[in-house]
């Protein structure tokens, strides 16, 4: 009875269900209240399952609930690529239950996976997860889906988060102006958002499919077009006018925007074609977004890129180094190993005057951590580092 019952009744504490609480209580009886007391610690404790009262906060996104994940899921969307090939949107049930005040009675989250699978005529391989949401979602689906901020479920995403985030705060962007070449499920943009309440944070994406899915399924809180304000959730209206999504060309659009005297504090590059690859438009020196970098990228800036195994991750940090290069220095450049993966993430540092750029990257993230500002432990994603 408690678990079925009082649980849905009591889900979060007893300071937001007093009135609730007060009724329960009159039900009579010591055995009634004892019943009552028990169920509030209960529906409390559930609530703060992934945060530890007692300790450091817990990763709502750790490792340990990536089985919850990995299974085959329900389809919650399919769509063709214009690449070639399929993308697939599967739900998978959450055991953490931390719906956001506001949501309507009922509203339960899952996990969302985004996956690509290729053509048969795409030597690619076998289908992938591409990124991983948590997200909330509404029994009658008055609100569209909402991700939760808090939440990196994969580990590149946390370390490209980690880096770009202590980066931003080193180089001092009071309203960080961030653009992000390439979407997914919007996970790291989302984020970074969050992270920076002052910030502007705009999403390219070649595939209209992607932004369609992240929008509308894997609840990346935009604007969507012909969406009311009845089906807005609370994050998406907070979000609205600070976090966007473009269609078109990352590279081609950087290199247009430069030219119209746009300035970016931070550049991430998260782009991948159908074979896996980072398009070269986006790293080569002859390439569009190399010849922007020098009027996109403001005086203190960073450019950060995630790059798959065996990617010459020497000649892309060379070219950006390269473009960025002034009559005094070269902007240092530093690179990250993504634990349990072959993955790296790059970044280069325009405007940093310190002799050790690395040591200032690690004290913002005891900063971050200390602050208990974010979940995740940006410490240990900047430790397995090399300088170049």
């Amino acid at each position: 009875p408690v678990r079925n019952f009082w649980l849905p009744d009591f889900p979060w504490c007893p300071m937001r269900s007093s009135q609730r609480s007060r009724k329960a209580w009159r039900l009579g009886g010591r055995c009634g209240r004892r019943t009552v007391a028990l169920a509030l610690l209960l529906g409390w404790l559930r609530a703060e399952r992934s945060r530890s009262f007692f300790g450091p906060a817990q990763d709502p996104g750790r490792r340990e609930l990536r089985r919850e994940y990995s299974g085959r899921g329900i389809d919650r969307l399919v769509l063709p690529l214009s690449c070639g090939g399929n993308l697939f949107v599967r739900g998978h049930a959450a055991s953490e239950q931390q719906v956001p005040d506001g949501w309507p009675l009922g509203s339960f989250q899952e996990w969302r996976s985004l996956i690509f699978e290729p053509s048969a005529e795409q030597d690619a391989g076998p289908p992938f997860i591409q990124s991983i949401s948590k997200v909330t979602c509404c029994p009658d689906g008055t609100w569209l889906p909402e991700a939760d901020p808090q939440v990196l479920a994969l580990n590149y995403p946390k370390t490209l988060s980690a880096a770009v985030a202590c980066a931003v705060r080193t180089i001092q962007a009071p309203e960080p102006r961030i653009l992000v070449i390439g979407l997914g499920s919007g996970s790291v943009p989302l984020w970074l958002a969050d992270q920076f309440p002052k910030s502007q944070v705009d999403v390219v994406e070649l595939e209209g499919t992607v932004i369609r899915a992240a929008s509308e399924v894997l609840g990346f809180p935009i604007l969507v077009p012909g969406l009311g304000e009845q089906k807005m959730s609370p994050l998406r209206r907070k979000l609205a006018n600070r976090l966007k999504a473009i269609e078109g060309d990352g590279a081609a659009l950087a290199e247009h925007w430069a030219l119209a005297g746009r300035r970016y504090d931070a550049v991430l590059i998260d782009a991948y074609d159908s074979l896996n690859r980072v398009p070269a438009s986006l790293w080569q020196d002859t390439g569009p977004l190399v010849r922007a970098l020098p009027q996109l990228l403001q005086p203190r800036g960073v450019v950060a890129a995630n790059v798959p195994p065996g990617f010459p991750t020497s000649t892309m940090l060379q070219a950006f180094q390269g473009a960025l290069r002034d009559s005094d220095s070269t902007p240092p450049a530093l690179t990250f190993e993504v634990p349990e993966t072959m993955n790296t993430v790059a970044l280069v540092l325009r405007g940093i005057e310190e002799e050790e750029p690395l040591w200032s990257l690690r004290q913002e993230a005891k900063k971050m951590m200390n602050g208990r500002e974010c979940l995740i432990d940006v410490v240990s994603r900047l430790t397995d580092c090399k300088c170049r």
